[in-house]
């Protein structure tokens, strides 16, 4: 049996036993407490409940486990995702990258006097805006005057100014037109035979590109030698297109690959050459490989020699695209034909159909 003695100090052993886990669970709820206030951490109501329900229980000796705290994480929604947070982006892709804030878009930043507004009514209670393009870039040009292209100080009455009407109906400026290359390659006296007998005019062929990737080719029909080489200057103007040149790392201004194309009875073949090789190609081909920009061509002209067929295959090739079989001119009448075929394809082009890419190797 146990004394009154021993009774006395196991009670007094046992109250202070009873003090240091009070003390212990004070200072952990104290703790749970200020984990709490630390932003973006998760605590639990119903453990520091728990903790003050245990500390105001009986004073009998119980066994407590401190729980450890959850990691650091960040909610949904904290001060930390409020913050703008900056991003960071290549210099060249910067550099590439147009500047918003400098250059406004005519379509999504349009100016207030181009917006109508409405505010919201009885019968319709929403606002709404309604935004008029009536910007003369995305329309057609108003077509030219008569007094703004007739020449006054030349001699014909029905002279027209090239660069002023060419700078209208295309977007080309007159400097451009004026900076253009002009070759004309053929220039001869045509018949046409009729009832009444025979109908002369001269007929004309020029090529006209910038030089940087533009050609195109036009004919004309007149009395008039110079109206006729006129009129083919500006068909060859307004049918210019982009060839796709390929710029070597050695500075060559050549094509893609080897290309050939049939017209009549013209076959024309044309070959990528190196830098420094030069334009070793005839005489109707240099001028197309002038006026757009080709610096390192060869090619060979097998069958007829026609500069009309040549000219024409030629450019079929550098134009590129290809048509759709059956595809028709989109109106129901058959396809025209320097349409039809497979013109030159980009490295671009070629890399899909390989489905590799092209490297080059010096």
């Amino acid at each position: 049996m146990l004394s009154v003695k021993g009774a006395s100090s196991a009670l007094s052993r046992t109250g202070s036993l009873v003090g240091v886990v009070n003390r212990s669970i004070t200072t952990t709820a104290q703790r749970f407490q200020d984990y709490q206030q630390v932003p973006g951490a998760s605590s639990s109501n119903t453990s520091t409940s728990s903790l003050s329900s245990s500390s105001s229980s009986s004073s009998k000796p119980t066994t407590t486990t401190t729980a450890r705290p959850k990691k650091f994480t960040i909610p949904a929604s904290t001060p930390y995702l409020d913050k703008v947070m900056p991003l960071h982006f290549p210099s060249r892709t910067l550099r590439e990258f147009p500047s918003l804030l400098e250059f406004s878009d005519p379509v999504l930043d349009p100016p207030p006097s181009s917006i109508d507004r409405s505010e919201p009514t009885t019968r319709t209670p929403y606002p709404s805006t309604v935004t008029y393009l009536n910007d003369p870039q995305h329309f057609d040009r108003t077509p030219p005057s008569a007094d703004s292209l007739v020449l006054s100080a030349s001699s014909d009455a029905d002279e027209v100014n090239s660069e002023q009407y060419l700078s209208t109906v295309t977007p080309l400026s007159a400097q451009e037109v004026r900076n253009l290359h002009r070759h004309a390659l053929v220039l001869k006296r045509v018949v046409h035979m009729t009832t009444k007998g025979k109908d002369a005019s001269m007929y004309a062929l020029v090529v006209a590109g910038n030089g940087k990737g533009l050609v195109g080719y036009g004919e004309g029909k007149d009395t008039n030698a110079s109206k006729a080489g006129r009129k083919a200057f500006h068909a060859a103007v307004k049918n210019m297109d982009s060839v796709d040149i390929h710029s070597g790392s050695d500075g060559a201004r050549t094509i893609e690959t080897q290309v050939e194309a049939k017209w009549g009875a013209t076959r024309v073949v044309l070959r990528p050459r190196p830098a420094g090789f030069g334009l070793r190609v005839p005489p109707v081909i240099h001028a197309i490989c002038r006026s757009s920009g080709i610096t390192d061509l060869s090619a060979a002209i097998y069958g007829s020699t026609n500069p009309v067929n040549t000219v024409k295959a030629t450019l079929q090739i550098l134009w590129g695209g290809a048509a759709p079989l059956g595809m028709g001119d989109g109106q129901g009448g058959k396809m025209r034909r320097n349409d039809k075929g497979r013109g030159m394809r980009g490295r671009v082009d070629i890399e899909r159909s390989r489905g590799r890419r092209i490297e080059e190797i010096n």
